[in-house]
């Protein structure tokens, strides 16, 4: 849905991609529970319980759907202007290797496979194949605008309706005097 001057009101990312208890570890050095040393944690890990829907945050396309080492069952998925998002640890996978998703679609279940201590969603965004923080994308995710191509004739039906909107409140004023 776009608004008449052309101003999208669908965000890019979803701000989450599971409902969650807490976030069990954020995007910074910490202790690993497995490794036993410091080292950078490049994801976001949501506490949920074994089961509960892991969705996608934006539309793309499934790059990879499979096993992964310390991810477990994992999902990459492929978004507009080289942005790619990580979900690790599912307990279960529910999509394929290149099949379209949409924003907020169920992916997979949450789960704890791979090098995991617990129940939890690690969450990745990755822009140009480098990690940047999930959260701090989240926040700064923009609308998606009209494209180019649809835009001469996005703007040519806006002014129609805008036209309408107009003759139908200059009939509501008349019928009200």
């Amino acid at each position: 849905y776009y608004t008449l001057d052309g101003r999208s009101l669908h965000r890019a990312y979803l701000s989450s991609p599971v409902e969650f208890s807490r976030i069990s570890s954020g995007f910074a050095m910490r202790f690993h529970p497995i490794l036993q040393q410091w080292k950078a944690h490049l994801g976001t890990d949501f506490a949920a319980s074994t089961g509960t829907p892991a969705r996608t945050v934006g539309d793309g396309v499934v790059e990879f759907a499979g096993v992964q080492n310390g991810y477990g069952n994992v999902i990459f998925i492929k978004h507009r202007e080289n942005h790619e998002t990580v979900y690790a640890h599912l307990s279960k996978i529910l999509v394929q290797r290149g099949q379209s998703v949409s924003q907020g679609q169920t992916i997979g279940l949450v789960g704890m496979t791979g090098w995991a201590t617990g129940p939890h969603l690690h969450f990745e965004v990755r822009v140009n194949g480098v990690q940047k923080d999930p959260m701090a994308m989240a926040q700064q995710s923009e609308t998606i605008p009209v494209s180019k191509a649809a835009l001469p004739l996005f703007n040519q039906l806006a002014a129609g309706v805008k036209n309408q909107l107009l003759a139908a409140a200059t009939i509501s004023q008349t019928r009200a005097e």
